[in-house]
């Protein structure tokens, strides 16, 4: 119990160590949003967990919300797959003074460890790299 509480507290930390060396800067171009997929060829197949791809954005749309919409859908890029199995999906969002808060369904609770960790560093690193969060 011990030692799984301590690697998710370094998986965590991890990520937001990446959110603090991005300091928003990926999100000079207002036209684009970055989203980050899972890498459906598998770590240990020399693929990476979690990958990023760039999204041109529509004029007038809200970025966190299109970025929330893109972490439902399947990527373009192949070998990239979404976080969001099993019917989970991004009910709602908060935005207060630059802290976001996301609710997810219910069928996230009833994904694997590993699934839970893959929406969470999808959904983390996805919003990190927006400046208004």
């Amino acid at each position: 119990m011990t030692k799984r509480f301590f690697e998710l507290l370094c998986a965590v930390a991890l990520l937001f160590s990446l959110c603090a060396c991005n300091g928003g800067s990926a999100q000079t171009d207002s036209e684009s949003v970055t989203v980050y997929y899972t890498g459906s060829s598998g770590y240990a197949a020399g693929g990476g967990f979690v990958e990023a791809v760039e999204q041109q954005m529509p004029d007038g749309d809200d970025k966190i919300h299109y970025a929330l919409d893109l972490l439902g859908e399947e990527p373009d890029k192949d070998g990239l797959a979404s976080a969001l199995v099993k019917g989970t999906r991004i009910y709602s969002y908060s935005l207060d003074d630059g802290v976001i808060s996301v609710e997810l369904s219910p069928a996230y609770q009833g994904l694997t460890e590993l699934e839970q960790t893959a929406v969470k560093s999808c959904v983390t690193l996805t919003l990190c790299a927006i400046d208004e969060i």
